[in-house]
């Protein structure tokens, strides 16, 4: 059987590129013989990534013979959405943008009958907010895959259309302590522990731009509270590399230094197996990558994550497996989120993360060998529908619009390094000043 697992695993990100790396070991625990691809928007690997190619997902409506697998899985990530952006994923206005790529092609691959595809499956992804007019378009098309489950119960109550919803599954990066054993992780994160830092007596720390109100001294004041309550250094880790965190997470090496903590940054971008093994070896984990914090859950590890909001995907995902009190939206509240999640049962919520994950997996494998029960009438729907968000997207962002024209522009920057570089180079800049006031 050959199986496309869909993702953005062309994005700097630790969770984005551990996916296919847990899902390929499960997938291979139940079908040895399956035959893995990876499907991304910009067909491109990411240097943390283990993998060394990644196909192109389409990008126009009816491309979809490109694809060659019998079953297709977008995995993870908030990746249910419809709009252009002028950010990682800048694709012109007549194509589709990246949302559209990674979950309505799946989908429209296998509604085609000159494709090869037969399974669809959107397992534990997330959706960013919209407005209900646009969620039910999306929840209409969706009804024609296979399999959709969304990982937190805020996604799962925005897409909705009448009748048509769609369930709540357990992230299956619960499961990623498996990948190896307690020795293989002890030796992974021995390759990049900073000199002097012992298995198991560090806090792992992580931050990216944009979050806490961008206020690095409140988030060192928290890192260093909790640094001295526990007595270990802290490993400054980046996750979230396309955000800039190493960069960042500089900056905070040096104020949390004249704090009096002993902090060490981790440089450079490391396979996210080797992150993982960081994380599942420290003493515990304050940051703001979700899937951070689910890797610090499955390894029954203390944990303080920093979110946006207590209505997305940090609270909603850790709330789904029984995880609570371990989520702020302020960096004053780490301190007693890792006090809380420090005296909780982390043991047992491991276990209930994990037994709820592998029951959602194997709802997935279930899918994939129930019969296709999609008719015609409903194809048609889905496709009819597919058509009108495709053209709504492109109504979304006019030609002469200020936000299009400046994606043009930098699409046209970005083509020519000699300036591009210098460009991202001051943009870094920028965004340091702003956030650390420096």
């Amino acid at each position: 059987m050959k199986i496309g697992l869909v993702g953005t695993f062309d994005v700097e990100n630790f969770g984005d590129c551990l996916f296919p790396e847990l899902y390929q070991h499960l997938l291979y625990q139940h079908r040895p013989d399956a035959v893995i691809s990876l499907y991304s928007p910009a067909a491109r690997c990411a240097d943390i990534l283990s993998f060394d190619h990644v196909n192109a997902l389409p990008a126009q409506l009816h491309d979809t013979g490109v694809f060659d697998e019998d079953a297709l899985i977008l995995i993870g990530g908030e990746t249910v959405g419809v709009g252009h952006s002028s950010g990682t994923f800048n694709f012109p206005r007549d194509s589709l943008s990246v949302y559209l790529r990674l979950w309505m092609m799946p989908v429209m691959a296998t509604l085609d009958p000159d494709t090869r595809p037969t399974f669809c499956g959107l397992h534990c992804v997330g959706a960013i907010k919209m407005p209900a007019t646009i969620n039910a378009q999306v929840a209409d098309v969706l009804a024609a895959a296979n399999h959709c489950a969304f990982r937190d119960a805020f996604s799962v109550s925005w897409i909705t259309s009448g009748d048509t919803a769609f369930a709540r599954e357990i992230d299956p990066m619960f499961l990623i302590d498996q990948l190896t054993d307690a020795v293989g992780w002890q030796a992974l994160a021995a390759d990049h522990l900073p000199d002097g830092f012992a298995d198991g007596a560090y806090i792992a720390a992580q931050i990216s731009m944009g979050y806490g109100g961008n206020d690095l001294d409140a988030w060192c004041d928290a890192v260093a509270q909790i640094a001295q309550q526990t007595g270990y250094p802290v490993a400054l880790l980046p996750i979230c590399h396309f955000l800039e965190d190493e960069a960042f997470l500089a900056q905070a090496q040096t104020r949390l230094t004249q704090r009096g903590v002993r902090a060490a940054l981790i440089a450079g971008r490391i396979n996210v197996k080797h992150t993982a093994a960081i994380i599942g070896r420290s003493a515990g984990y304050i940051g703001s990558s979700l899937h951070g914090a689910v890797t610090a859950v499955a390894f029954a590890k203390p944990l303080a994550v920093l979110g946006h909001s207590m209505d997305g995907k940090h609270e909603g995902s850790l709330r789904a497996v029984g995880v609570s009190g371990a989520v702020t939206t302020t960096s004053a509240g780490l301190v007693a989120c890792f006090e809380t999640t420090a005296g909780s049962d982390l043991p047992a919520a491991r276990i209930r993360a994990q037994n709820a994950a592998r029951a959602s997996f194997d709802r997935l494998l279930t899918a994939m060998d129930a019969p296709r029960d999609i008719g015609p009438i409903q194809a048609k729907k889905a496709q009819n529908t597919a058509q009108a968000l495709h053209d709504r997207e492109q109504d979304m962002m006019p030609v002469a619009s200020f936000q299009e024209i400046k994606r043009r522009l930098l699409r046209a920057l970005h083509r020519v390094p000699a300036l591009s570089k210098p460009y991202r180079a001051l943009r870094m800049r920028q965004k340091l000043r702003r956030a650390t006031g420096s």
